[in-house]
């Protein structure tokens, strides 16, 4: 079958979609007993449950107005579907030892995606990944977790997958917060946050660490805008000038900078200066906002405030 990315269009789950629902569960053994009920519940009740009960669950949630997650179709056909919903809607997210949530930031949850197997590896779980964090936004929510696994060596059974992948989620914005399992990983995303950010501070970074001005300020908006500790700059040129001023006084002499994710689900510019034995000393991080191809600003962070907004996968390097 061709692995072509084919376009499909989504939509919140409501109660006129029951049947699109439940016609698209029963394509599979496992979501027809399931119902995506593992994660709404207890372990000790979802395994006191039988199919049945978990069937009359969901359809008992959706009748009453709830909005569980979202559908995909091709055409008129169901072919995929995602849960999302605010992070205290899964007990058994809440209590689960690997994935508790890491602090007291208010989220919603991706937690689990189901794709027709006729449709699978042609761009459905990215859509509904995209899709799922839209319905998010629409809800009132600023931060998006999902709990994705890596693909090892080989193809990896579809079963394994169901919580999403680590690249999918990689491609749609989502910065690494901390690996739960081997496999798996707590992936964040500010819904605002620009998908290609990453790719951009990244070059950001390599013209920083070479010095290369001209490089590092054509990725920016000409009515950037930068906010210190002591002051607020606006226009790129007047940034420029504050940057060539610091190198000159020998305030950034030394220092090299590398894309950091941060507890807020976006990606950050870290400057550091390395020490012996491959240590490094965190000197001030950058939140950068980032839409498109260019940088609009960036707000700097300087001394412990700085390492307590990034994220515990920073510690690995090169994440």
């Amino acid at each position: 079958m061709s692995e072509r990315t084919v376009e499909v269009r989504c939509r919140p789950l409501e109660a006129a979609q029951w049947e699109d629902f439940e016609r698209l569960m029963r394509t599979s053994r496992t979501c027809s007993t399931c119902w995506c009920m593992w994660w709404r519940m207890t372990r000790r009740d979802f395994r006191r449950a039988t199919g049945d009960s978990r069937y009359e669950a969901m359809r008992g949630r959706v009748a009453s107005g709830d909005v569980p997650g979202v559908l995909a179709y091709r055409g008129d056909e169901p072919v995929g579907w995602c849960s999302v919903a605010p992070r205290q809607s899964f007990p058994g997210l809440e209590s689960s030892p690997s994935l508790r949530p890491r602090d007291d930031r208010p989220a919603w949850a991706i937690t689990c995606f189901y794709v027709a197997p006729a449709w699978r590896r042609r761009g459905v779980m990215r859509a509904l990944l995209d899709a799922a964090v839209e319905h998010a936004r629409a809800g009132g929510a600023t931060l998006v977790e999902g709990y994705p696994v890596e693909r090892r060596d080989g193809r990896m059974p579809s079963g394994d997958a169901y919580t999403g992948l680590v690249r999918v989620f990689e491609e749609a914005g989502f910065v690494p917060l901390v690996r739960a399992t081997p496999r798996r990983w707590v992936m964040r995303r500010g819904v605002d946050a620009e998908p290609g950010a990453r790719r951009v501070l990244q070059a950001y970074c390599d013209a920083w660490n070479r010095w290369d001005l001209d490089a590092l300020f054509a990725l920016f908006a000409d009515d950037a805008v930068y906010r210190g500790t002591h002051r607020v700059l606006e226009g790129r040129d007047a940034i420029r000038q504050m940057y060539e001023a610091s190198r000159a006084q020998g305030l950034t002499s030394g220092l090299l900078a590398r894309v950091v994710p941060l507890v807020s689900g976006t990606w950050g510019v870290e400057l550091y200066r390395q020490r012996g034995q491959g240590g490094h000393e965190i000197v001030a991080l950058k939140h950068m906002v980032v839409r498109g191809d260019r940088i609009l600003g960036h707000d700097l962070v300087e001394g412990d405030a700085a390492a307590g907004e990034l994220a515990p996968a920073a510690a690995t390097r090169g994440v």
